[in-house]
């Protein structure tokens, strides 16, 4: 029905508005004036929508961005979807981490730029990675670039602190809402920056 559509379409602005806020507010915290190249590293799910955002935002703001995508797109979030369209219209190189090939060029690919951002995995995260996952995050962390994670670093988990086989050593956590368990309980290996910032989202009940 038309109700149902206007319903649906809502729900796709108010998400499309959290990811756009979450991509501001994570560039907020960004030393602009320092750091002018970026590698953002995506899942395919939310986090994965706004590391996409984060992209286009510094895209726009004359920063060079490469993108690189780890895992499906036929597994790809609605958020993901949304922005990976809009991301496809400009000029930004999308690289997916999927071959042999890909994975051995990528540890290389890092030189090229002075930033990292981690937008792999989320709070959605279930102790488990697809794909190359382990070993993409194994090379941001001995590239020792700077590097900043979106809402939590990826493969830690947000209640505990724990992590998978493999976890991102963030410099930065921008993080939403509240500040995660997990990131209060870290071990001495994390000497990571946290902010907090607020971008309309429901706490969970």
């Amino acid at each position: 029905s038309t109700l149902d559509r206007s319903s649906a379409a809502s729900d796709v602005y108010k998400r499309q508005v959290l990811v756009e806020q979450a991509a501001l507010k994570t560039i907020k915290h960004i030393e602009l004036n320092l750091r002018h190249s970026f590698a953002i590293i995506c899942g395919v799910n939310k986090n994965g929508s706004y590391g996409l955002a984060i992209a286009r935002n510094l895209y726009a703001e004359g920063k060079k961005v490469y993108i690189y995508i780890v895992d499906s797109l036929n597994l790809a979030s609605e958020e993901f979807k949304y922005q990976y369209n809009i991301i496809k219209n400009l000029d930004i190189e999308v690289s997916f981490l999927e071959t042999l090939g890909d994975l051995d060029e990528f540890p290389s690919e890092l030189n090229k730029v002075n930033t990292l951002i981690d937008a792999i995995s989320g709070i959605e995260f279930e102790r488990s990675f697809q794909g190359p996952t382990e070993f993409v995050i194994d090379c941001i962390n001995k590239s020792r670039i700077y590097t900043i994670s979106v809402d939590i670093p990826s493969g830690m988990d947000y209640e505990t602190g724990e992590c998978n086989i493999v976890c991102v050593q963030a410099d930065l956590v921008v993080t939403f809402l509240e500040l995660k368990k997990g990131l209060t309980k870290t071990s001495g290996i994390y000497k990571q920056d946290i902010k907090i910032e607020n971008i309309g989202m429901i706490k969970r009940g």
